[in-house]
């Protein structure tokens, strides 16, 4: 049973993967390195795959946060809010984008559903074509439930995310390392 399972969870995200469109990604990564702050708002399983990326952010030298943790700085104009919902419709992620528009900020959205109410807040939108924790029957079938697909997916692309904008940057896994946490 685990190697029908394995094959058949990596061959989702892959399909999943291949799916998402180049220039969404691009102009993510590039939407990162052109701000001096980066702010992150998730909840749920999505928080853990954006708890990843900020850290990853943190490590290439960006001024990266996660919203609601006690030492996050106040939100200001010109900031950038990566908002994971695969829904968009989230209704505190909608209160926090009504906010960081509010405070001129850019906001970001990964998600399942662009046409949501926050894709139509969104400055700059990723698509993860995957099922939510509602039933889409526009969305590729899974084995997985409610939105595992679309959380395991981001986790992967915000790996090749980091990727990119380290080569973008030119900055090296030695230098990353420096940021590491070394009080463990």
């Amino acid at each position: 049973m685990f190697s029908i399972l394995r094959e058949t969870s990596i061959q989702e995200i892959h399909e999943t993967l291949n799916k998402i469109e180049e220039n969404q990604i691009s102009n993510f990564c590039n939407e990162i390195i052109n701000h001096k702050r980066i702010y992150l708002f998730a909840l749920g399983r999505a928080l853990l795959a954006g708890r990843a990326l900020i850290m990853r952010l943190m490590h290439m030298g960006f001024e990266a946060y996660v919203v609601g943790d006690l030492t996050t700085p106040s939100f200001c104009e010109g900031d950038f809010l990566i908002i994971l919902s695969a829904s968009g419709e989230t209704d505190i992620s909608l209160v926090i984008a009504e906010k960081a528009k509010k405070f001129k900020g850019d906001i970001a959205l990964i998600t399942s559903m662009p046409e949501s109410r926050l894709g139509k807040m969104a400055d700059n939108i990723v698509k993860i074509p995957s099922q939510t924790k509602d039933i889409d029957i526009s969305a590729p079938a899974s084995i997985h439930p409610m939105a595992t697909t679309y959380e395991q997916s981001m986790l992967l692309l915000f790996d090749i995310a980091v990727l990119m904008i380290m080569k973008q940057k030119n900055i090296s896994v030695d230098s990353m390392r420096k940021l590491h946490a070394n009080l463990e």
